[in-house]
């Protein structure tokens, strides 16, 4: 059986389909190179996947009972897309207390804080945090009878080798409305 011999158009017909193929072989894998070259940069360069908090600390001073007590809460956020390990030991809360000025002073001056903060574990519970995850904590700390007029408040979030910081500076004790030398009442209290 003989093969009949082929046509001008059948010729032109393969050799057509022959290009098509090889454009479309050459346009996959230039997809391919080019998929993974987005995936690498997405991935390993891009700031999509590491880890990223935002923390906040909040705080008031309350009374019960004639004691002094701080009530805190530290909150932490996953806004990134990978989860993020919390390490535990370096995970802190500080608390600072201002230095009331020795005088009463005739303008306005920076706070000083006392040198060695009052330190205390938070999140003991959260060993990570998933992306979108919040997770809040709470701290009670009874304070001393010094009527600090501030406190500052530094919350360390740890993981591997980044950490995270949020501070909040809350007023300390409270002042009673007294009356001022032309007859109005001025008030002037904290917390």
């Amino acid at each position: 059986m003989q093969v009949p011999p082929l046509s001008k158009f059948d010729e032109i017909c393969f050799g057509v389909s022959a290009f098509v193929e090889l454009v479309k072989n050459i346009l996959e894998i230039i997809a391919i190179v080019a998929g993974g070259i987005w995936t690498y940069f997405n991935f390993f360069k891009g700031r999509t996947y590491r880890p990223r908090l935002e923390c906040s600390v909040d705080g008031s001073v309350e009374e019960s009972s004639g004691q002094r007590f701080l009530k805190v809460v530290v909150r932490a956020k996953n806004v990134g897309l990978s989860k993020v390990p919390i390490e535990q030991k370096g995970t802190i809360l500080q608390l600072y207390e201002a230095i009331p000025p020795s005088s009463n002073p005739e303008s306005p001056f920076q706070a000083t804080w006392n040198d060695s903060p009052a330190v205390f574990d938070v999140f003991k519970e959260h060993a990570w945090i998933e992306p979108s995850e919040p997770v809040e904590d709470h701290v009670l700390i009874e304070l001393p009878n010094n009527n600090a007029p501030a406190y500052k408040l530094n919350l360390k979030v740890l993981s591997k080798k980044i950490s995270w910081t949020a501070r909040n500076i809350i007023r300390g004790y409270k002042q009673d409305v007294r009356e001022a030398p032309n007859g109005e009442g001025s008030r002037s209290d904290a917390s």
